[in-house]
């Protein structure tokens, strides 16, 4: 099984809704923040990623998630281009989320709004 498609929007966007369709249409499972949360081994596929990235080498995306159809909201949107390249035939899904939407969903303590640059 591979990727068939990958979320590049980001987190606190619907994206437990989009995952929860996604796997009702045929797509599951579906690797979400949820996935890392609760299946704890995970955890050391991503320090895996970031270790191999930190020395410049190749990451193994087929093996970050094998078994898994669709993959949205973090850690996956932050590598979205990475994933889109390992995965050619996979569609790419970019949620549209207004500022205005995304500003009331953010809590006072996340300053990740504050990082975001707006274009058009």
């Amino acid at each position: 099984m591979t990727l068939r498609l990958i979320g590049a929007g980001f987190g606190r966007t619907g994206t437990l809704s989009l995952k929860a369709a996604l796997e009702a249409l045929g797509l599951a499972p579906c690797y979400h923040l949820a996935t890392v949360l609760t299946q704890p081994g995970r955890l050391a596929d991503w320090e895996g990623v970031l270790g191999r990235r930190r020395r410049g080498e190749p990451v193994d995306w087929g093996g970050v998630f094998a078994g898994f159809q669709a993959a949205v909201d973090w850690p996956g949107c932050a590598y979205w281009r990475e994933l889109a390249a390992a995965f050619p035939d996979a569609k790419v899904l970019l949620l549209n989320a207004s500022l205005t939407m995304l500003n009331r969903l953010r809590r006072p303590d996340d300053d990740v709004l504050r990082r975001l640059t707006v274009v058009g």
